[in-house]
C-alpha cells in the first residue's frame, strides 16, 4: 500500500529561494542551501520540477536533481502566517552594493586571484583556494551575501570578494576591448 510520506500542496520557485508547502505549514529555502546545481540552474530550469506523488522528494528533469522533502524541511525557515497566505514571491533582501572603480588599481586585489592549470582546470581562483571566481559569482547573482559566503568558507575575506568583481570587471573590459578591435579591423579591410 502506498502511504503519504507528506502533503506537498504548493511548490513556488523565485530568484533567491524554494518555497514549500507541506502538510499545511510553508517553507522556504535559500538555492545556496538546496543544491549547488540548483544554486547555478537557470530561473527556467528551477520552475520546471515535479513532485512524486508520495511526497517523498521533487524532481528538476532539466537539470537531472532530485531533493527529498525531509531534509528540505529540516534546514527551511519557517514561513510565518502572512506570508503563508500570501502566493506573491518573496523579494529578495536588500544587498550591499559593491562597486568596482576602474580608475583605481589595487594591485593586492589583483594579486588575489589566481590561475593555475594544475588547480580547477586553469579557472581563476580566489588565491589559496580552490573557489572560482565563477562560483563567487553565481553565489553572489543567487542573492547569498559577501558575508554569507565569507561566513561559510574559512578564510575567506569580503577583499576576497571584491578581487573577484574587479578581476571579472578587466577580464570583460578586455574582452570588450579585443572584439571592439576584430570589429574596427573587419570594417576598415
Amino acid at each position: 500500500m502506498d502511504e503519504k510520506l507528506y502533503d506537498v500542496s504548493d511548490v513556488w520557485t523565485d530568484k533567491t529561494h524554494l518555497h514549500l508547502t507541506v502538510d499545511g505549514r510553508s517553507y522556504r529555502n535559500r538555492w545556496a542551501d538546496c543544491s549547488p546545481h540548483l544554486l547555478v540552474a537557470s530561473d527556467w530550469q528551477r520552475q520546471r520540477f515535479d513532485v512524486s506523488p508520495s511526497g517523498y522528494g521533487i524532481h528538476w528533469p532539466e537539470i537531472d536533481e532530485d531533493l527529498a522533502i525531509a531534509p528540505l524541511l529540516r534546514q527551511a525557515d519557517s514561513v510565518d502566517v502572512f506570508e503563508e497566505t500570501n502566493t506573491a514571491p518573496v523579494l529578495a533582501e536588500s544587498r550591499e552594493i559593491y562597486r568596482v572603480d576602474e580608475d583605481v588599481i589595487d594591485d593586492d586585489d589583483l594579486q588575489r586571484i589566481t590561475s593555475d592549470p594544475k588547480v580547477m582546470l586553469g579557472k581563476p581562483v580566489i588565491k589559496g583556494t580552490r573557489l572560482p571566481v565563477e562560483y563567487i559569482f553565481n553565489l553572489l547573482a543567487s542573492g547569498v551575501t559577501p558575508e554569507e559566503i565569507v561566513a561559510e568558507y574559512d578564510g575567506l575575506s569580503e577583499q576576497d570578494i571584491r578581487a573577484s568583481l574587479r578581476f571579472a570587471a578587466r577580464s570583460l573590459s578586455a574582452k570588450t576591448e579585443q572584439r571592439l578591435g576584430a570589429i574596427r579591423s573587419h570594417r576598415q579591410e
